[in-house]
């Protein structure tokens, strides 16, 4: 819920409620935001190239260093892991 504030100014007179999200309404959308959201969404894409990569190197990892599915396993959830520490 949007915070309201109220008071006096130092004449005496009334100032009438400012409502945040009508200020921020009012501000809209600048280089800033865009910025930053493209900036957000590249990290998201990177995060998800790395989610499709792991399965095709843990695979040719298992071929080449003869992996049991628990070692295969051990090294997706390391992966999946640090994506949760990086992104905490």
């Amino acid at each position: 819920r949007s915070e309201v504030k109220e008071g006096f100014m130092k004449n005496g007179k009334e100032k009438r409620a400012v409502n945040l999200e009508d200020v921020i309404e009012s501000i809209g959308m600048g280089p800033a935001q865009i910025a930053w959201g493209l900036l957000g969404g590249g990290i998201w894409l990177a995060d998800g190239a790395e989610l499709l990569l792991v399965s095709a190197v843990t695979r040719s990892l298992q071929k080449e260093w003869h992996l049991t599915a628990f070692m295969k396993g051990f090294i997706v959830s390391a992966v999946y892991l640090g994506i949760l520490l990086g992104n905490a």
